[in-house]
């Protein structure tokens, strides 16, 4: 597998357990819709969009060297209205960033958790 896909790889697993643990949480069953996008100049995007709420969380990143990564992950509506940017920001190697990401985890789910209170208030 290339270093790429190991960083695309990495962020879809962190989406997907923040997805996860964000579920267990909520008194609603959510749903989500997830993938990636290639782009031009080694730039690319992982993102997971969660149902009812429309909320997005996207990770944008670039190789930036041999095997060297930026990433950063956004909140936004599903509209493209940004709610919350450079939440992580992390570079580095597949190994690197995937230990970085670790530490972030309960940040992004308490700032997502606390998004989803504030739709749910009438």
């Amino acid at each position: 597998m290339t270093e790429k896909l190991e960083v695309i790889d990495t962020l879809q697993a962190f989406l997907d357990k923040v997805y996860g643990e964000a579920s267990k949480k909520q008194d609603i069953e959510l749903k989500r819709n997830h993938g990636h996008y290639d782009y031009a100049g080694e730039k690319f995007c992982i993102y997971v969009t969660i149902f009812p709420h429309e909320v997005e969380l996207i990770f944008e990143g670039r190789e930036v060297g041999a095997g060297v990564f930026i990433v950063t992950l956004d909140m936004c509506t599903s509209d493209g209205e940004i709610l919350s940017s450079d939440i992580v920001s992390v570079s580095g190697k597949s190994g690197e960033i995937k230990a970085m990401l670790v530490s972030q985890e309960a940040l992004v789910l308490a700032q997502l958790l606390s998004l989803f209170d504030d739709l749910m208030e009438p």
